[in-house]
């Protein structure tokens, strides 16, 4: 399924989108999502037991806006990544969005993205995605965002993978950034299994991390782990019940 380039796909307020098993949904244009809190689009697989595949944007063209929307179990491939170049994750399983090109934006408010079979997000460098008011619950994480600009406001990215008596140490961060500039505020961040927010060390020069009044629970390891050459700040932040708060040093 596709979007080509300069086509604009719109989807009303109350629609539902079964997507098949497997399916990709590519974004060259234009994907104009326009619920409403009383009618919220919903994404979801024709049936339960057989994911679909995710939102692929890869051009610089592609743009997908969605207000008051419902994303539920994609990501179909759990070995995605293994077999697609090019790209830079911790998790082979697919990601719900690709923002996979140097000017692509995602533009999420007011949504909810729960029970993937997969990552809710990877990005390459030069995209742009700026989360407002969303809600990230049960997927193997929220993803690994590499070079990108980030914005995510009042939201929650919780029980990563799942809330449940079962540890491994597998990667299961809440939300993992590289390089790039991010702004993180008023959100949510807890109930997983490994780091809240997690770099590994990596970064670069001009590599910014903004954090402000954000609430951290329940994490198994390091709140935040954002170590390497980036410049990080911290305002307002609480850390409940993590193994650490913070670390900075992972690189040395």
């Amino acid at each position: 399924v596709s979007v080509a380039g300069g086509a604009t796909l719109t989807e009303g307020a109350g629609s539902i989108v079964k997507v098949a098993e497997d399916v990709e949904i590519v974004v060259d244009g234009v994907l104009q999502v326009n619920g409403t809190a009383g009618a919220p689009v919903v994404f979801t697989p024709e049936s339960a037991d057989d994911p679909w595949g995710g939102i692929e944007l890869n051009v610089g063209t592609s743009r997908v806006n969605v207000s008051h929307a419902i994303f539920i179990g994609a990501g179909a491939d759990a070995m995605w990544f293994e077999t697609h170049s090019g790209y830079a994750s911790h998790r082979d399983e697919q990601a719900l969005f690709l923002v996979g090109a140097n000017g692509a934006q995602l533009h999420l408010a007011d949504c909810a993205i729960f029970d993937l079979a997969g990552q809710a997000m990877n990005s390459r460098a030069g995209a742009v995605i700026d989360l407002q008011r969303t809600l990230i619950q049960r997927c193997i994480t929220a993803g690994e965002l590499n070079g990108s600009v980030v914005t995510i406001d009042r939201g929650a990215i919780i029980e990563i993978p799942r809330d449940d008596a079962t540890y491994v140490d597998g990667d299961n961060d809440a939300i993992y950034f590289t390089s790039g500039t991010q702004t993180v505020s008023r959100t949510v961040i807890g109930w997983r299994k490994d780091d809240g927010i997690d770099s590994g060390g990596n970064g670069g020069t001009g590599t910014t991390t903004t954090l402000n009044g954000n609430w951290y629970e329940a994490i198994f390891h390091e709140g935040h782990s954002l170590s390497g050459v980036r410049e990080v700040s911290y305002t307002g932040c609480v850390f409940l019940n993590c193994g650490q708060g913070v670390e900075d040093g992972y690189s040395g």
